[in-house]
């Protein structure tokens, strides 16, 4: 069998490429859990979608509390500071920052640590293009949101790998030995 990422050959019941770390496609292996990267269990709703559903709300009934029959002064203001709550609420779950990724082990200059999300190309041509050409410059950032990729955050490789990956495990196999005392030379 040969790994659908580098091209090179794997045994049959592997569940990572020995070569690169990639995840083969095998339903029928099985992995053991580590004891660091126990699975967690969603409980359904994180802060920012609580934080929307509040925004949402206030949005719906600043617009009903402002489209009141009435119109008096004191119900408008309401509505319209609900819906600026409901603004404000929306900007803070928008921009609040989601779980933390788990660290992963790079191949190339055996950083250990979360990845980064890179984007292709290049903002200001994107820039550009959006302000210039509206069109093209919308199909230039679907292009560069369809080519995001999971990189190192030191070297900018796109070969990082979870660390329950072979290549991952005998790393840090050798990154232990080599700090370990024993491994130290004293006769130097």
């Amino acid at each position: 069998m040969l790994c659908p990422h580098c091209r090179k050959q794997v045994s049959d019941g592997d569940a990572f490429c020995a070569h690169c770390g990639h995840r083969l496609a095998n339903p029928l292996v099985m992995i053991p859990p580590t004891p660091e990267a126990a699975p967690t269990v969603s409980t359904g709703m994180n802060s920012a979608s609580i934080v929307a559903l509040i925004a949402l709300t206030c949005l719906v009934v600043g617009a009903i509390v402002t489209n009141a029959s009435d119109r008096s002064s004191s119900a408008l203001g309401l509505g319209v500071v609900l819906i600026v709550i409901a603004i404000v609420l929306g900007l803070v779950a928008l921009f609040s920052p989601g779980p933390p990724p788990p660290p992963k082990y790079c191949a190339d200059c055996g950083h250990i640590g979360a990845s980064r999300v890179y984007d292709s190309g290049n903002d200001v041509t994107q820039i550009l293009l959006v302000l210039l050409f509206v069109i093209p410059g919308v199909f230039y950032a679907l292009w560069r949101r369809s080519m995001r990729y999971g990189g190192c955050r030191l070297c900018k490789s796109r070969r990082v790998m979870p660390l329950e990956t072979p290549v991952a495990q005998e790393a840090l196999r050798k990154m232990r030995a080599a700090s370990s005392p024993a491994s130290t030379d004293l006769s130097r």
